[in-house]
């Protein structure tokens, strides 16, 4: 039987006042670590203990519920065979802006040809208990509108689990096979959603607590960049390039800072294939520019 998500939204919309009674804290510089160049990063104690603390209570006091499987348009089934967690999903577009903000200085800029636009309103806090797990999967793309959409996923991690209860990665071809990330209190992990396939391993000891997000990224057409003077001198906090923009041949504007931007292939591929398989994300032809800054990001 298929049923609508949205059932599974808590009726208390804010928790804004959770993250900034810490606002200090989130505004200290914390270290990035690049555990796959321009696919995975992670940052530990992004969140303090306080924080977690006080959204776990939050999350508890509106009551877990099966969390479903996403099979499109707004529907999900119940499965736990594939995915055996509870969760709570709460709409705060206040809350996703503050953090889409405190998150800049960790999140690449631009990626596909389109510039970081903050995060998903949507929180998903998701609760594990002993044996439970959610299987091998990819995180699919969600678009709001034309021109938006999300290409990566960020997790929170709001309790230290020692027993199990890793998040996963695998990708085909990898050299290092494998990258299993520890759920550790207050540490982000943030990571490409096209192509990386990831588990919630079984948590063998205790309770895991997340929330899962998604980060979005926009396009923009020539004249809407060049009406958008303010955006003009953003540095990226991963890279420290400022965004750069380029018409390609296509006719369509690509904006690029000096990450890396995978995408119609496969990271493994030498730097020649890579680069014909570039494509443009509006209109699919392969991208042609003289611009050797754009070819080299690619």
């Amino acid at each position: 039987m298929k049923s609508k998500s949205v059932v599974q939204t808590a009726d208390k919309k804010s928790i804004i006042d959770i993250f900034k009674a810490d606002d200090k804290e989130l505004n200290k510089k914390k270290q990035i670590e690049q555990v796959v160049q321009g696919e995975i990063w992670v940052v530990k104690k992004f969140l303090t203990t306080k924080q977690c603390e006080e959204v776990i209570k939050f999350s508890e006091k509106q009551g877990f519920k099966d969390a479903l499987v996403n099979v499109g348009y707004g529907l999900g089934v119940l499965d736990k065979d594939f995915r055996d967690c509870n969760r709570v999903m709460v709409d705060d577009f206040e809350t996703a802006q503050y953090l889409a903000e405190k998150l800049r200085p960790y999140v690449p800029l631009c990626q596909e040809g389109a510039l970081y636009d903050g995060m998903n309103e949507r929180f998903r806090v998701l609760k594990y208990s002993k044996d439970q797990k959610f299987t091998m999967h990819q995180d699919g793309c969600w678009s709001p509108q034309r021109g938006i959409f999300s290409i990566l996923t960020i997790q929170f991690y709001l309790n230290t689990v020692d027993n199990g209860g890793c998040t996963r990665f695998e990708w085909d071809g990898w050299d290092s096979k494998e990258f299993n990330c520890k759920s550790e209190e207050g540490k982000i992990v943030i990571f490409r959603q096209h192509g990386w396939w990831h588990e919630g391993s079984h948590v063998l000891k205790g309770l895991k607590y997340t929330i899962r997000n998604d980060l979005m990224y926009k396009l923009y057409t020539q004249k809407e960049w060049q009406n958008s003077k303010q955006l003009h001198n953003l540095a990226c906090g991963v890279c420290s390039k400022k965004v750069q923009a380029e018409q390609l041949q296509c006719g369509h504007l690509f904006l690029f800072c000096g990450c890396h931007a995978f995408y119609n292939g496969d990271i493994h591929l030498n730097p020649e294939e890579k680069k014909r398989l570039r494509c443009c994300i509006q209109c699919n032809k392969k991208i042609q520019s003289t611009s050797q800054e754009l070819y080299e990001i690619l």
